[in-house]
């Protein structure tokens, strides 16, 4: 997608006016502050007016996510849709029969993965692969690519065990997970870009990444014209609100979040940073739920590290 030209007219919603309170307020703070504070004002003056690209979702995508909206779907359409896509079927499948699906069945074609999924897990299967080739892409910064990959997919993941452990059912917990930080690969592929980039320190590069991700993620989904409740997920994962019932998800994810790290980590720490969250606690699920949960999410993270290959 081509770049807008300086002094085109970007559409922004309402998240595009909280982002430029957030940036008003929210400043550079670290020890790399000499660094960190001009390189955000050039970042944030090109997220201002409207001059990154935004990741664009394929048709298929596209399509999968209308169709899994629409109660009168039938399933061969879907089928029909990721037929034109081999290789996006070759993924689907792969996902399909590994161990976070399989169960003890095996999965022989597409249409009977599609069927024995349900249309609500091939959307969320088929948006991880199309976000893993098309969001998390930056070449200049491919080690933390990978890392970002493994972790937007691991926490996809741990928000769907989530959910079906607080038997509280959402339709976007998983994408809400995978794409969660939208905003890095967006201020990394800015930065990438940036004049000076080559004389900037890792440390001032990672402050601006933390302190603007969920900003700029919740501008960049809202010009994806993502769902909204993934968007309010995107934006407050780091500060959501318990009194607002419009914050589950984001409680949910900033849970996945914490469940994933713990089932990476495995030290006790960080299962009692998990199990004891503010944010898990408010899922109202019990203490050995949570344990059990953590177990297996350690069996799972295999799977889930190779999901995101």
């Amino acid at each position: 997608m081509a770049l807008p030209q300086k002094g085109t007219f970007v559409h922004h919603g309402p998240w595009y006016a909280e982002y430029l309170t957030h940036v008003r307020l929210v400043r550079p703070s670290g020890v790399c502050r000499e660094q960190s504070e001009p390189l955000c004002a050039r970042i944030d003056a090109r997220v201002r007016d409207g001059s990154y690209r935004v990741p664009v979702l394929p048709e298929i995508a596209a399509a999968v996510l209308r169709l899994s909206q629409d109660p009168g779907a039938h399933i061969d359409r879907i089928v029909a849709l990721l037929d034109r896509e081999p290789g996006i079927m070759a993924r689907l499948l792969s996902l399909s029969n590994s161990p976070l699906f399989r169960g003890n069945s095996t999965f022989r074609s597409g249409k009977e993965a599609v069927i024995r999924m349900g249309l609500r897990t091939v959307r969320d299967l088929v948006m991880q692969a199309v976000v893993m080739a098309k969001v998390f892409d930056v070449p200049r910064f491919l080690p933390m690519m990978k890392e970002l990959r493994a972790h937007a997919t691991g926490v996809a993941f741990a928000c769907r065990s989530l959910e079906v452990a607080a038997r509280r059912k959402d339709d976007w917990a998983f994408m809400s997970g995978l794409l969660h930080d939208l905003g890095k690969p967006t201020l990394l592929a800015l930065i990438a870009s940036d004049r000076a980039v080559d004389h900037v320190q890792p440390g001032a590069i990672d402050e601006l990444v933390s302190i603007r991700h969920a900003a700029v993620g919740a501008v960049v989904a809202e010009r994806m014209n993502l769902p909204g409740p993934i968007i309010r997920a995107i934006a407050r994962h780091h500060s959501f609100d318990p009194a607002r019932q419009d914050d589950y998800l984001s409680v949910l994810v900033a849970s996945g979040d914490l469940l994933w790290r713990a089932a990476l980590d495995g030290h006790s720490e960080s299962v009692g940073a998990f199990v004891g969250a503010a944010c898990t606690q408010l899922l109202g699920i019990d203490a050995d739920r949570l344990d059990r949960l953590v177990s297996q999410m350690v069996e799972a993270a295999p799977a889930c590290l190779a999901a995101a290959a």
